[in-house]
């Protein structure tokens, strides 16, 4: 979508933009390129200093950091973005229909979702040891959505350089397995 030429662009989302970082930076990085800069750079100022001070571990200096991280990326997107809340948005729109579809898990899947709930990370976790809670939550997320995102996550890293946790490997090693 971001190779697409156009003078301006709009982004309409129905879920709050702090709920996922890397979320959150690719729309802001679609309605205005390049403003919070590359993908790695933003990793790097922003979402590893936020998700650091969310864990229970965290110093008090680190929380401190991430809200003045947090207050400045709310100044850089406010300049562009029109929030509006469900009251104002509940007038114009038809009553909320909810429908919950459940699916069983591939086999493919299913061998992911039980090998990265047996991984070392989510023992730390479990064990209260763990830093990054939320990144073992998105991959359980992504397994279940679909085994391909977690290929697209290890990509990104290649791409980027960054550091290939252990058991996003192998995660990566069991679907390479299943392919073959």
């Amino acid at each position: 979508l971001n190779k697409l030429p156009a003078k301006r662009r709009i982004l309409l989302s129905g879920t709050p933009m702090q709920n996922e970082l890397l979320e959150f930076y690719n729309m802001v990085n679609f309605c205005n390129p390049s403003i919070l800069g590359t993908t790695s750079e933003f990793r790097k100022r922003y979402e590893r200093p936020i998700l650091r001070a969310r864990e229970p571990d965290s110093s008090s200096h680190e929380q401190s950091k991430a809200k003045e991280l947090q207050t400045e990326l709310s100044t850089i997107v406010n300049k562009f973005i029109l929030k509006r809340g469900n009251i104002l948005n509940a007038k114009h729109l038809p009553t909320k229909l909810t429908i919950y579809v459940c699916c069983r898990l591939t086999d493919i899947q299913e061998k992911m979702y039980l090998g990265l709930l047996d991984s070392k990370e989510v023992r730390y976790i479990r064990d209260g040891k763990q830093v990054n809670t939320l990144n073992s939550i998105r991959q359980l997320i992504n397994i279940c959505s679909h085994p391909q995102l977690i290929l697209e996550t290890y990509k990104q890293k290649l791409a980027n350089k960054e550091k290939i946790d252990e058991d996003l490997n192998n995660l990566i090693n069991l679907l390479d397995n299943e392919i073959k």
